[in-house]
């Protein structure tokens, strides 16, 4: 009973602590430019997103 106590409360403390440093992040930091390049269209000031139909 104590093992899987520690396991879970571990697995939260995991959890927690991986979606308070990806929300923490800034978008420019996680996003690449270099992927998908045929996914976006520059329209002057405007960017477009594409999606194929894998995505």
């Amino acid at each position: 009973m104590a093992v899987s106590v520690f396991k879970m409360l571990g697995l939260f403390v995991g959890f927690s602590l991986m979606v308070g440093l990806v929300g923490s992040a800034k978008f420019d930091e996680l996003f690449q430019p270099s992927w998908a390049q045929d996914h976006f269209a520059h329209e002057g000031e405007l960017l477009r997103m594409k999606l194929d139909s894998y995505s």
